[in-house]
């Protein structure tokens, strides 16, 4: 009766191998995780410069003569007769500054533009029967310049009874109940390079000036804006984190693979030193020895185990009675019994782990 001795290294073999590979897992993804966390891209935006565009519209009414008005101008934010105005001077003021010193090329123009609604509706918001744009100025463009700011300042005269007579003659041409505004707008366009980042921008600066009541206010729309011109960067970030768990991880596949090292090498001695020495009790006593399917029943029977297989085989050579032989766990218990009548020798042969 030979033991499966080749077949039990083999099981061995392919626990070690299973338990090999997923420590392997545990020590290569904490290399892993330890390179990720010195390496850790992050990305964001940032301000490479900035800047800030401001500009207003200052007005002064000059009156006709007349004789309520000691002044011959009226300054700005207040109510004025229509019929007594002989012209309005506009000073439009453009400010540009930026962080940092730019190539820059700029441009600007000046429109004046009548518009009339028609009064005479139900329809919301006064629908538009005209609009007329004039050019005060026509685009005047720099050129290629460097510096940190820009200032452009311009005045017009704006001869307001010719806008309102204009309306005038509109209206009762037609017959129709209108209202009606002059605006006037200058636009300043910034073309901007800084390195190789490049922009654009297009601003206004309006006055708005009622042309049909007989007592007007004026209203200013300023420019108070800032922008900033941003580019995407990319740092490496250390992560805490990830590298504890990453020594973490390492530390721990190193001592689990030791382990199991010296777990599979013990193993192995034993059950070797075991099947070692079942094969001999075995070959050495064929005779008398009988393997059994079943482990045989010892209730109700008194039972003495003795530590020696020459103990068993002492008692056997007395008695005349074979020893049954039941392999308990595979590879790791095994049991000799002899019976007779009321009473049982057995011993027990197992593998014991050396500590």
């Amino acid at each position: 009766m030979k033991y499966k001795k080749k077949k039990t290294k083999l099981k061995l073999r392919v626990n070690m191998v299973i338990n090999t590979i997923l420590i392997s897992l545990l020590f290569f993804g904490s290399i892993f995780l330890f390179v990720f966390s010195l390496n850790i891209e992050y990305d964001y935006s940032k301000t490479i410069i900035s800047y800030n565009e401001k500009g207003n519209v200052k007005y002064k009414v000059n009156l006709n003569n007349n004789p309520y008005y000691t002044e011959k101008s009226l300054d700005m934010n207040q109510q004025y007769p229509s019929n007594l105005i002989n012209n309005i001077v506009l000073d439009f003021n453009f400010n540009f500054e930026s962080t940092k010193e730019i190539e820059y090329k700029y441009s600007y123009y000046t429109v004046s533009t009548i518009v009339i609604n028609n009064k005479n509706t139900t329809i919301n918001n006064n629908p538009l029967l005209l609009k007329k744009d004039t050019y005060l100025e026509k685009v005047n463009t720099s050129e290629e310049l460097k510096g940190k700011s820009i200032s452009i300042n311009k005045t017009y005269s704006i001869n307001y009874q010719d806008y309102k007579k204009f309306v005038n003659n509109y209206k009762n041409t037609y017959g129709l109940n209108v209202d009606a505004y002059l605006k006037v707008t200058m636009f300043v366009i910034v073309d901007g390079k800084y390195q190789d980042n490049s922009w654009s921008d297009k601003d206004p600066i309006d006055i708005t000036i009622p042309l049909v009541d007989n007592a007007i206010s004026i209203n200013t729309n300023n420019l108070n804006g800032s922008n900033e011109i941003s580019e995407n960067d990319v740092t490496y970030i250390n992560s805490t984190f990830f590298l504890v768990l990453s020594i973490i991880m390492f530390v721990t596949s190193i001592l689990l693979f030791i382990q199991e090292f010296r777990k599979v090498l013990i193993t192995d001695k034993v059950q070797y030193k075991y099947i070692k020495q079942l094969n001999r009790i075995i070959e050495a006593n064929k005779d008398v020895i009988v393997k059994v399917k079943n482990k045989i029943s010892l209730r109700g029977i008194s039972v003495i185990e003795v530590d020696s297989i020459e103990k068993l085989l002492a008692v056997q050579n007395e008695l005349r009675i074979p020893i049954a032989y039941f392999e308990e766990i595979e590879n790791k218990k095994s049991s000799f019994t002899i019976v007779n009548e009321k009473t049982a020798w057995q011993y027990k042969l197992e593998v014991k782990e050396d500590k």
